[in-house]
């Protein structure tokens, strides 16, 4: 167990320093991939067992990470993943299939939904605390980063999918 959770926590920071660094340069019209928020979507997505402490633990070190390597206020970003990582939880034992622990066609409008859900709220949370700051927009910018991100959710998606299975985790 926790061989696996330090293994998470550094792959966190790992994609964290990417995000903040190397990815950067590799932007659509100015928006980077969330890597972070993509691979703890993915880890609340894929734990079928997961409680409700790892949801808070798994919220905090993605949450953190976020704040830390962002513009925003510090735990913000750590209270709309608590947030996200409980409704998804709820979401997926409403939804799990018996055929199929983890669809394609469960992920694509989850994530979409969750995050359009933690774009918006973090930006309403960085324009009321102070209102000069014009990074918060409902324009083709949200559209773009979702997309873009998606993008990115799928990709991480089949590649999480497949070493789980080939590691049998």
């Amino acid at each position: 167990m926790w061989p696996k959770t330090l293994i998470t926590m550094f792959l966190f920071y790992l994609l964290a320093v990417l995000q903040s660094s190397f990815f950067v340069r590799f932007n659509i019209m100015g928006i980077a991939p969330n890597l972070v928020f993509i691979l703890f979507f993915i880890i609340i997505f894929f734990e079928k067992n997961s409680s409700y402490y790892e949801i808070m633990f798994w919220s905090i070190v993605a949450g953190f990470l976020l704040d830390v390597f962002s513009y925003s206020y510090f735990g913000v970003s750590i209270v709309l993943l608590l947030v996200i990582g409980i409704l998804l939880k709820k979401a997926m034992q409403s939804l799990r299939e018996k055929k199929d622990k983890y669809p394609i066609a469960y992920f694509m409008p989850l994530f979409l939904v969750f995050y359009i859900f933690y774009d918006v709220f973090s930006g309403l949370f960085l324009f009321f605390f102070d209102p000069s700051h014009i990074i918060f927009s409902f324009s083709w910018s949200l559209l773009l980063r979702t997309l873009y991100n998606l993008t990115v959710a799928i990709f991480s998606f089949y590649i999480y999918k497949g070493f789980v299975k080939f590691y049998k985790l």
